[in-house]
């Protein structure tokens, strides 16, 4: 697993708070290769099956609210993992 922290730039007059609200992935990934561990970080599985050499990518999305008018929005953001040369 690789953890990885999610970098959100909001204006300094925004009181915005953000979270991870759900992960997906490619090369067959499933939930038990992810977990989320803190509002913007997720450690992510590296290793695929497979002998291709890519990586696996996964699209983390956010939300962000602004909470003096419940205003939110959501974000999706790819991260590209690294292939486990071990196998």
């Amino acid at each position: 697993m690789v953890s990885e922290t999610i970098s959100v730039a909001t204006p300094d007059t925004c009181n915005v708070s953000c979270n991870i609200v759900g992960v997906s992935g490619t090369d067959g990934a499933n939930s038990s290769d992810w977990q989320v561990t803190g509002p913007l970080n997720v450690s992510l599985r590296a290793d695929r099956s497979g002998k291709d050499k890519n990586g696996r990518v996964y699209t983390v999305s956010l939300q962000c609210t602004d909470p003096s008018s419940s205003a939110s929005t959501m974000k999706t953001v790819s991260v590209t993992v690294p292939h486990d040369q071990g196998h």
